[in-house]
């Protein structure tokens, strides 16, 4: 799963078979267990983590939030979404 650095909206996308190569910046989350994708990519899409990332991102120019990795891991994840699954945080350039 994958999302820009900077963005005016948080937008989280899923690329299953490696073939997007960004031209931005962009973090990228690997989860141990694929098979929790659809459902976490679900919820990441909610008006509920759009809210909470607004409110906790640090902003940027002309109205853009930067989705840096240190809050993304302090998002909260409902337990019964993902119990036990670890996910792994990184950035590309």
């Amino acid at each position: 799963m994958l999302w820009k650095d900077i963005s005016k909206e948080p937008t989280f996308y899923v690329d299953e078979r490696g073939e997007i190569v960004p031209r931005h910046s962009v973090y990228y989350m690997v989860p141990s267990d694929s098979s929790v994708i659809p459902r976490l990519i679900k919820y990441l899409q909610t008006e509920e983590v759009k809210d909470w990332l607004k409110a906790n991102c640090q902003r940027a120019a002309n109205g853009y939030i930067r989705l840096q990795s240190h809050v993304i891991k302090n998002l909260p994840i409902p337990d019964n979404l993902v119990r036990g699954v670890e996910i792994w945080l990184g950035k590309t350039l």
